[in-house]
């Protein structure tokens, strides 16, 4: 068979090309499920239908934008709940701190958030720590010795600025403890057992010459922010007693007499004129003569009120704030107990009598405020407790014994006794301003305007550090804080021109009038950095909610950074003792570390800010107000400021231990904060000393060891003058042959009893006409 051979067709000159598949149909086509030829802007199909021809976008990119939008959406939502963040309580706060951790979104926002954010609260600007304990102040010694150290000290201000150093320095913290314990930036001398003090003779004191200069030296120093003591009749009782014209004091006066002496041996310590720490021996000395055999049974009385007020102070003084707070809440609740806290209308009183118990009462208060600051602790005087009268503001008023301003002060008089700034209206406040105005400068006026001001800021941080004040929100906070700086402004307004220190040359020479109104602007300036710390480094409104909160809290931080600035301001530029003994020189070391605090704070928030400007600018820009940092205070001004402070607080350190702790707690801090701020503590040279002369005290080591065994007549005291509150007390008393021995072993004192007993005012109580029963005088001889 033959095989067919292949043979190829012919084109066809005819074929018509079917057209191919189109790749994207338009909408009205794919609805009519008709062949689209794809032309584009209008297909074959909708023009000879005449309907508008529309292309959809594919799946793929329609998702593709729906994520973009989702994410853009994300992003704002995180910031705005970074602003809502600053608005709401703290367990609302918690909650949204938690679900923007856990969001698996937006990193940029989040670093924002979590970024910024760590600069404000670690620095302590929340409050939230109020309701909150982030360590066991049991687990130690050192840190039982430390206590609880709330939101209001500077100690804790200062261990978040630790805090934040470290975690910028990509320090790990270890997992038991996750934050440094308090007692490792305490710069107080807390230590876990106080020293203790060897004494031959609680009775020994020392010559007339050396107790008429420390005497001199509290009478000077103290008692015009404090009047402890009642100075007239406590002078003449001194005087009395070294003269040999008083009968025998009892253990209470005595050790009265010996925490003045300490008080005034600690000022001489700090100012470099007693290296044998003699402030310490007294203290031990009063300790042992207040020891009672019945502490259980025995109950206070002013004398007692006295003791611990003074004692207070002392331990203040030397920076054992945990045991001064505690000693002065024991003093503050004896007064309590004895009805300091009310206004008397009855009798029994003489005007003086009456008006040094209100200046007792007001001295444990200004005390107490103090100590509550300086722990950052719950006050035990609330002021809604006490109705005491203001002190006397000029010895030629009259005491508060009646209603006299229940209509308010509708006359200005020289008579009638002042009122607080805090209970008046502006009516009142210029009626007050025109009777103050003709006060001459005196210690009653100066302490009048300083109790006046520390009601203020102790209503104010009642008001604003408490539990209370976290659940109105932190809108409620700023009005609050705007209100009591009014009121401050208003306080200050006030004051007479012999106290007012607008215009006080600082650097000038220090007169009477100059001291007044050194410390008044210390406390001042002070009160309003406890006033308005908690807004220092909180984060601004974003664009589109700057209103009047937003720029409340920039005037709220900038009065707190201004205060800080006025506070060191205040100091001279070079340390001097003269300058430190004049002004309350027991705080001074907390005003120091305070504004240094202040000023660290600002320093971190504002690298801060800056760095998340440039973290920003990469994405979205960030607004004004993301990176505001204080625009009207110059950095080189805030690190000049820096200098001073650390400068006096190396020259403090010199003397005084817990200052030397200060000093290395900030300088530290600093060195952690980054090498650009290192150069601050490189200016601080070690060739400061005192410059100054001081009190004539002798410190020799010869007299050191003799000055509390000196041989002294024992005839000298014999007379009648008694030793109390009020000049009537004299229980307690004891005998001659105790007095200035060289025995080694002092012998137990015989009590002498006097024969009127306990409790009977010669000088200042109304005779009563009833006689002492036999029990009444068997209770006294008890």
């Amino acid at each position: 068979m033959l095989s067919r051979v292949p043979i190829s067709r012919l084109p066809n000159q005819h074929t018509v090309t079917k057209p191919g598949r189109t790749g994207r149909a338009c909408d009205e086509c794919r609805f009519r499920k008709a062949k689209c030829d794809g032309t584009k802007p209008v297909c074959l199909q909708c023009a000879r239908a005449n309907v508008p021809c529309v292309y959809s976008e594919t799946k793929r990119k329609r998702e593709k934008a729906e994520l973009e939008r989702m994410t853009q959406k994300a992003e704002n939502l995180e910031r705005l709940l970074q602003q809502i963040l600053q608005e709401v309580d703290s367990p609302l706060a918690d909650k949204i701190r938690q679900t923007v951790k856990s969001s698996p979104g937006v990193s940029e926002s989040k670093n924002t958030l979590s970024g910024h954010g760590s600069a404000s609260s670690s620095s302590g600007a929340s409050l939230d720590a109020t309701e909150v304990l982030d360590e066991d102040p049991n687990r130690s010694r050192a840190s039982r010795a430390t206590g609880y150290l709330g939101n209001q000290s500077e100690v804790s201000w200062m261990r978040s600025l630790n805090m934040q150093a470290g975690l910028e320095n990509g320090e790990q913290t270890s997992q038991n403890h996750p934050t440094p314990p308090t007692s490792s930036v305490n710069y107080h001398v807390e230590s876990p057992v106080y020293p203790a003090c060897e004494v031959d003779n609680v009775y020994a004191l020392p010559q007339r010459e050396v107790a008429e200069q420390l005497f001199a030296i509290f009478r000077e120093s103290v008692h015009p922010s404090l009047p402890i003591i009642r100075l007239d009749l406590f002078t003449h009782q001194f005087i009395s007693f070294y003269s040999g014209q008083s009968s025998l004091p009892g253990r209470k006066w005595l050790a009265i007499l010996n925490l003045v002496f300490a008080i005034s041996s600690k000022l001489c310590q700090i100012s470099g004129q007693d290296t044998q720490n003699s402030g310490h021996l007294f203290f031990s000395r009063a300790q042992i003569l207040n020891i009672s055999e019945c502490v259980v049974q025995d109950h206070e009385d002013l004398q007692q009120v006295q003791i611990e007020a003074l004692a207070a102070l002392y331990l203040l003084a030397s920076m054992h704030v945990n045991r001064a707070w505690k000693m002065i809440g024991t003093a503050a609740r004896a007064g309590v107990s004895l009805g300091l806290h009310l206004r008397a209308t009855h009798n029994d009183l003489n005007a003086q009598a009456l008006e040094a118990r209100h200046r007792l009462f007001w001295s444990i208060f200004s005390l107490e405020n103090l100590l509550s600051i300086m722990t950052g602790r719950a006050s035990c005087l609330r002021e809604s407790t006490f109705s005491a009268p203001p002190p006397l503001a000029s010895e030629d008023m009259h005491p508060f014994t009646n209603d006299a301003l229940k209509d308010g002060l509708d006359q200005a008089s020289k008579t009638l006794p002042m009122t607080w700034t805090i209970d008046q209206d502006h009516k009142q406040l210029g009626y007050q301003r025109e009777l103050i105005g003709t006060l001459k400068a005196s210690d009653e006026l100066y302490f009048f305007c300083v109790i006046d001001l520390i009601l203020i800021l102790h209503t104010a941080s009642a008001r604003i550090y408490s539990k209370e004040s976290l659940k109105a929100g932190w809108g409620e906070i700023e009005s609050r804080i705007d209100l009591y700086n009014n009121i401050m402004l208003d306080w200050r307004a006030g004051l007479p021109d012999c106290m007012n220190f607008d215009t006080v040359d600082f650097a000038s020479g220090l007169s009477t009038n100059e001291t007044y109104r050194i410390c008044l602007a210390l406390h001042y300036n002070s009160a309003r950095i406890i006033l308005n710390r908690p807004c220092l480094t909180r984060k601004k409104s974003k664009e589109g909610f700057q209103g009047h909160l937003s720029r409340t809290r920039r005037d709220i931080e900038m009065t707190c950074l201004e205060s800080a600035l006025a506070i060191i301001s205040i100091f001279p530029e070079q340390p001097n003792t003269i300058w430190y003994r004049a002004v309350t020189w027991w705080s001074v070391l907390h005003y120091l570390v305070q504004s240094t605090a202040i000023f660290l704070i600002n320093i971190t928030y504002a690298d801060s800010s800056e760095d998340l400007h440039r973290r920003s600018s990469k994405g979205h820009p960030a607004s004004d107000e993301s990176r505001h940092s204080p625009e009207t205070v110059n950095p080189k001004v805030i690190l000049a400021a820096t200098e001073k402070a650390l400068r006096w607080l190396y020259y403090l350190g010199q003397t005084d231990e817990s200052a030397r702790k200060a000093f290395n707690l900030c300088n530290d801090c600093v060195r952690r904060m980054g090498s650009k701020y290192a150069k601050l503590c490189d200016l601080i040279t070690p060739n400061h000393t005192s410059d100054s002369a001081g009190y004539e005290v002798p410190t020799d080591d010869a007299h050191q060891q003799s000055r509390c065994k000196e041989n002294v007549s024992h005839d000298q005291f014999a007379g009648t003058v008694d030793f109390g509150f009020d000049g009537h007390e004299n229980v307690g008393s004891v005998s001659p042959e105790m007095w200035y021995t060289n025995e080694p072993e002092p012998v137990k004192p015989c009590i002498r009893i006097d024969t009127l007993g306990d409790g009977t005012d010669m000088a200042d109580y109304v005779p009563d006409s009833e006689s002492p029963t036999f029990d009444d005088i068997l209770q006294g001889l008890a």
